[in-house]
């Protein structure tokens, strides 16, 4: 049986919620560092003013120079030890460099010299979430809470947790306590809406409709509308949300073509037209394989066993060990026999 492939929100929930990539590479011109020479400059004059260092190592790190960010940042915890907000943005380079162990210790530094800071200490237990070391970030978050009961961004934290350890009900509860104490919270209402939507239940789309509300021109809430019509069987009302993203939001937005093509392959069975929303994939996204195999069904069910052998050889090609395309070329070659 054709395993299908779509794209479905809890698989890139975590990368849009608690983001930790690097920077992406970015070749400096001297006009682009005029700022970075300027603050040089500043602070050859001033060498003990901590937020020149702080300043500076925001730049380096906006032209992807880790390393002369993180030293300059050191430099200017140093200068000033007990400023929260450059630990806070050194714990933050760390961990977007895969050092959570570096990050949790400036912060545990920081503690040492002041204990009673909520943002700290949900600071930490949020890294220690990314380590999935959910008893140890309750750990912190309960010292957090001990300290400021209505600290919103706590309240997320712990829904992120009771989210990912699949405790919905208890999740739902938490970010409704994000949005009572900061109604503004846009993330929070997504999150409810994901819960609701795990749940199919169309409260979800009041919740996406408040968060596209708070974050204009931002896809991700439309594009889960878009799903909770697509898995509550409500078609038509996918396509009108997904197309809205490509008319009005982001025309190179690949998952509203991929999405389209979905419901046309599994549930409407039309595969010549799935197969337009798959070009329009592989047009933006030339080596996304779940789209260059789906394409590659969609000729097997209409009988073009030769174009479909084709694209399987060319996912299994991208990813030598892609299951799904194996299994379609064993099905294949055992057809043409």
């Amino acid at each position: 049986m054709y395993r299908l492939m779509q794209v479905c929100f809890s698989s890139i929930l975590f990368l849009f919620i608690f983001s930790c990539n690097q920077q992406q590479s970015v070749n400096i011109t001297h006009k682009d560092t005029t700022g970075i020479f300027e603050i040089s400059e500043k602070i050859r004059e001033n060498p003990f003013n901590a937020s020149l260092f702080a300043q500076r190592a925001a730049l380096f790190w906006q032209y992807n120079k880790p390393d002369s960010a993180i030293n300059d940042l050191v430099i200017a915890i140093k200068l000033d030890s007990l400023n929260e907000k450059y630990h806070i943005q050194l714990s933050d380079y760390y961990i977007k460099i895969s050092k959570s162990d570096q990050a949790i210790k400036v912060l545990e530094n920081y503690l040492l010299r002041r204990p009673q800071s909520p943002t700290v200490l949900t600071k930490i237990a949020k890294y220690y979430s990314y380590l999935k070391d959910y008893k140890k970030a309750k750990e912190y978050l309960d010292k957090a809470f001990l300290l400021d009961p209505q600290y919103a961004e706590a309240h997320f934290v712990k829904g992120m947790i009771l989210y990912e350890t699949k405790q919905l009900k208890q999740a739902r509860d938490a970010f409704l306590s994000v949005i009572q104490y900061n109604p503004d919270e846009s993330e929070a209402y997504m999150m409810l809406g994901l819960i609701h939507l795990e749940w199919k239940d169309s409260l979800a789309i009041q919740y996406f409709q408040t968060a596209a509300r708070l974050k204009e021109k931002d896809p991700w809430p439309y594009y889960n509308m878009g799903y909770f019509y697509q898995e509550t069987g409500q078609y038509a009302k996918a396509f009108d949300v997904y197309n809205y993203i490509l008319r009005k939001i982001d025309r190179r937005y690949a998952d509203a073509y991929f999405n389209q093509g979905y419901i046309n392959m599994v549930y409407l069975k039309n595969y010549e037209r799935a197969m337009t929303y798959y070009d329009s994939v592989l047009m933006l996204q030339p080596e996304r394989v779940e789209a260059i195999c789906n394409k590659a069904y969609c000729y097997e069910m209409l009988n073009d066993l030769i174009s479909a052998r084709s694209l399987y050889i060319k996912a299994k090609a991208i990813v030598p060990n892609y299951e799904i395309a194996i299994e379609g070329l064993n099905r294949i070659d055992k057809k043409l026999k």
